[in-house]
């Protein structure tokens, strides 16, 4: 097993003045403890006053709760727990703070917990919570003595969604307020909205729809932690080769073929496709407008390209990770970066009609200048991980975003998956003029691929758009038969059409080898290394 991780639970249960009575919240512990022993963590519950810790928001018909809760290991646990200073923080890589509102009450200014949060991070390990859970790290200090939270960005249970649930003058206090009085920057989504925020080895999420979202985080990082060592020794052997080619001699944007470049060139052509992926994990790049978050995930075994994969209109949601793990797991370096970091970090909306809505609002907060500042942003991580061709590939919203940041910047390849909007100017990020009529600046390749039965992208905008590729030479429009959907890409949905799903992973396949092998062929020879001379490798 890859170690043990300790969930935190609270032990009051009284909820204020009103009589009525609260706990732990049972989804917030269930959820997590599913992720984690799902990834092979072993897990234990502890509670402020030991003992049966009492429950709150039991739901007798949810399988995942009935299952946590008859686990044998759990319910023997949670028959009895253990105190926090019973607790030996050594044998955990991490700890979980679950919520519940008792937490208001038995959790800050806690020092048994607050020693578990000191020596695990200390100890380079992940310190977690979710909801009300956050209030553990109020009075959690370093040994230095400086507040774990000061200076960094959390997620917890909002004022707005404390007075939505009528508990405003019941509890102690507001937790978001007394996060940022302890020094951390407190960062909100939408009213219920999932949202999750990693800051380095600190997790948090807003409310109990954040519960898995952070464990899935936690067990990212832990799993990237793990596989430091193999992915260095990769990273070591990359290296060489940039540096390889960074001592070749070179004239006017020229390079002369290097020694040992046809060492190269046999690496990159035969790297495996399906090698195990390294797990995903966190990063946080510098922008001007501030930090932009992202997910990344990382390939095993040699890096064959890279590749930005844009999220849709609900953000970095599971489906965007899993898109961005697929594409780890054939050998590319992928990375999810948040388009909506101005607004908050973390943002992955839940795929109904109130996260649809808030995703419009946070669309319609993108400007062209911002899009591009953040694809640059990450093109420039990129390349300080891997020489190679860029590659990008856009689901729906991100579509749009990917095939502008195609015509400012210097991307080998873009697929574009049914992305909306193009052909029309009202959207801050499709004006002033329709971001369609950029295809004559495109400089790489670029694929649209899209249903018969879109209804986002209608029959119009799909004679516009094909003819607009064809038109300027850059790319073609590849229209899926047979009832296709919107958003038929995304698994688990009702509009997932697991033929068409198939046949776009093995086009964007194809499409990634073809910009690798032409990338090959100019490592044999030499040439202008450029999206230009790509396309005159096609």
């Amino acid at each position: 097993m890859p170690g043990r991780i300790l969930i935190a639970l609270t032990s009051h249960a009284e909820l204020g003045h009103t009589g009525r009575t609260t706990g732990f919240y049972v989804a917030e512990a269930a959820e997590p403890w599913a992720v984690f022993t799902a990834a092979g963590y072993a897990v234990d519950v502890v509670s402020v006053a030991g003992g049966r810790p009492p429950r709150d928001g039991e739901d007798p018909a949810d399988p995942l709760q009935q299952r946590f809760l008859t686990d044998p290991h759990i319910a023997a646990q949670l028959a009895d727990t253990p105190t926090p200073d019973r607790i030996d923080t050594t044998r955990y890589r991490a700890v979980f703070f679950s919520g519940g509102h008792g937490t208001m009450w038995d959790f800050p200014d806690n020092p048994a917990l607050a020693r578990l949060a000191r020596e695990i991070y200390e100890a380079g390990g992940i310190v977690s919570a979710v909801c009300h859970g956050p209030a553990a790290l109020l009075g959690a200090t370093l040994s230095d003595g400086t507040p774990l939270v000061a200076g960094k960005r959390v997620a917890a249970f909002t004022d707005a969604e404390e007075a939505a649930v009528g508990l405003t003058d019941v509890v102690p206090f507001l937790l978001a307020q007394r996060l940022e009085a302890a020094g951390a920057h407190h960062s909100p989504a939408a009213t219920f909205a999932a949202h999750v925020v990693a800051d380095g080895r600190l997790i948090t999420g807003q409310n109990p729809a954040s519960a898995r979202g952070v464990a899935e985080q936690v067990v990212a990082a832990l799993s990237s932690d793990r596989a430091e060592g193999a992915a260095s020794a990769g990273s070591d052997r990359v290296a060489e080769e940039v540096a390889a080619l960074a001592g070749s001699d070179r004239v006017a944007g020229e390079v002369a073929t290097p020694a040992g470049s046809d060492r190269v060139a046999e690496e990159m052509a035969t790297a495996p496709a399906g090698a195990d992926r390294v797990a995903g994990e966190s990063l946080v790049l510098d922008t001007a407008d501030g930090p932009l978050d992202a997910y990344v995930a990382r390939p095993s075994g040699s890096v064959r390209g890279a590749v930005i994969v844009a999220h849709q209109l609900f953000g970095v949601t599971s489906d965007i990770r899993e898109f961005a793990d697929r594409l780890a797991g054939d050998g590319y370096l992928a990375i999810a970066p948040n388009f909506y970091h101005r607004a908050g970090a973390g943002i992955a909306l839940p795929v109904d009609d109130a996260g649809r809505a808030q995703g419009f609002e946070l669309l319609g907060t993108l400007t062209r200048d911002g899009v591009v500042a953040d694809f640059r942003a990450v093109t420039d991580w990129l390349s300080g991980q891997h020489q190679g061709p860029i590659a990008a590939l856009g689901v729906s919203m991100g579509g749009h975003l990917a095939f502008l940041a195609a015509a400012r910047l210097p991307i080998a390849l873009t697929v574009v998956l049914y992305g909306g909007w193009l052909t029309g100017t009202e959207l801050p990020v499709g004006g002033p003029t329709p971001t369609l009529d950029l295809a004559p600046e495109i400089s790489g390749r670029l694929v649209y691929l899209v249903g018969d039965a879109d209804h986002v992208v209608s029959a119009v905008d799909r004679e516009l758009i094909g003819k607009a590729l064809s038109d300027s030479g850059v790319g073609e429009l590849i229209v899926l038969e047979g009832g296709v959907p919107h958003a038929y890409l995304s698994p688990g949905t009702p509009s997932y059409h697991a033929a068409a799903a198939a046949t776009t992973w093995d086009r964007i396949a194809a499409e990634l080898a073809g910009i690798q092998a032409a990338a090959v062929r100019r490592l044999r020879r030499p040439g202008l290394v450029s999206p230009q001379s790509a396309r005159r490798d096609r």
